[in-house]
């Protein structure tokens, strides 16, 4: 039997609460910006929009893979926990990567260092989030 390719909303579905209601409204909240962000930069689904098709490809992914995996062997966690990696895993992209006046794409420069502006920016975001994690 073909898998089901399941859009984001979907997916967030899979999320155990709390943090299924907290990713729901994080994407409802930010939509407008998600829709226009790329995936990357130029690596992958860099084109507007193309930033909730990596989340959507990846989740999807996940939704593949995990059964497998954990048929072979017990996993230490479980495709909720995974399905929220996942949607969490490139968080800053939305802000790092803005629109220049020639409507190229450049790098915000408050997020331009990943150690000293974006991991204190993907901190601050968490805590205003509330995401529960298990370890």
């Amino acid at each position: 039997m073909k898998p089901k390719y399941h859009t984001l909303h979907e997916l967030i579905d899979m999320i155990d609460e709390p943090n299924r209601t907290i990713s729901h409204r994080f994407l409802t909240d930010n939509g407008e910006l998600f829709e226009k962000a790329r995936g990357s930069n130029h690596n992958h689904q860099a084109w507007a929009g193309g930033y909730l098709d990596h989340l959507r490809e990846t989740m999807n992914i996940s939704t593949v893979i995990y059964p497998s995996l954990n048929n072979v062997r017990p996993l230490s966690f479980s495709l909720s926990d995974s399905l929220l990696v996942l949607y969490l895993h490139d968080l800053e992209k939305p802000w790092r990567y803005t629109t220049g006046a020639d409507g190229s794409w450049q790098v915000n420069p408050e997020l331009a260092d990943k150690k000293t502006q974006v991991e204190p920016f993907l901190r601050k975001k968490n805590r205003r989030l509330w995401i529960c994690f298990n370890t």
